[in-house]
């Protein structure tokens, strides 16, 4: 686990490089908050080498349309 530098976020995401799978290639964790879902509403974000990004985003999620990937909602 490391903690998500990337600029222009929030810095709250925890990230997971994942190292000898043939796919995935790292899991993102972030707890909600900030820009994209209240407070308490987390998200995730799975990367892979064959099928691009994963995103999977709670109903509240403000800005899906602009997410590179696929998109799938946890509570709908």
């Amino acid at each position: 686990m490391e903690q998500s530098t990337k600029k222009g976020t929030s810095q709250r995401a925890q990230q997971v490089r994942v190292e000898g799978h043939p796919e995935i290639t790292n899991i993102q964790v972030h707890p909600g908050g900030g820009r994209h879902t209240p407070e308490g509403s987390p998200y995730w974000k799975i990367s892979t080498n064959t099928q691009g990004k994963t995103w999977v985003v709670p109903r509240d999620f403000r800005g899906a349309d602009e997410l590179g990937g696929n998109v799938v909602r946890y509570d709908e």
